[in-house]
């Protein structure tokens, strides 16, 4: 048993040197960002030129985490709708049995907590966006 984990040990240090030596033996690309657009050139030599298209349509870190929060935001909104719908169900169909009562309650009560949760990451990351906003300009 021994043998097998030195010999894997083995194998993993000389593909982790090899793949070292392969990633310093090439030559770094010349990156010119063009700031006006969303597009990078990446460069190998001067003849050949390559752009790269930003998919998410972002120029700052700031942007990225705003659109982030926001697609978080579409998805848990519709969800916290479903789960307090499915709570006040539960305590309609509970009709006075302590136990399905006490199951509806504590789905309420979480329900209110993730919403709480999430609601104010939203304002935290609105907030630190906006200072940070106005610090930069």
């Amino acid at each position: 048993m021994k043998k097998r984990y030195g010999v894997l040990s083995i194998v993993i240090a000389a593909v982790m040197i090899w793949n070292i030596a392969m990633a310093y033996g090439q030559t770094p690309p010349v990156v010119n960002p063009n700031p006006t657009t969303n597009n990078t050139t990446v460069s190998q030599n001067p003849g050949l030129n390559i752009h790269l298209n930003n998919p998410l349509k972002v120029n700052t870190i700031t942007d990225a985490i705003s659109l982030f929060m926001s697609i978080i935001i579409r998805i848990a909104l519709p969800l916290i709708i479903i789960f307090f719908i499915w709570a006040g169900l539960s305590f309609i169909l509970a009709r006075g049995n302590p136990t399905k009562i006490e199951t509806a309650k504590r789905m309420f009560f979480y329900t209110v907590i993730g919403t709480m949760l999430i609601l104010g990451a939203w304002v935290i990351t609105n907030a630190i966006i906006g200072t940070v906003n106005v610090i930069m300009s």
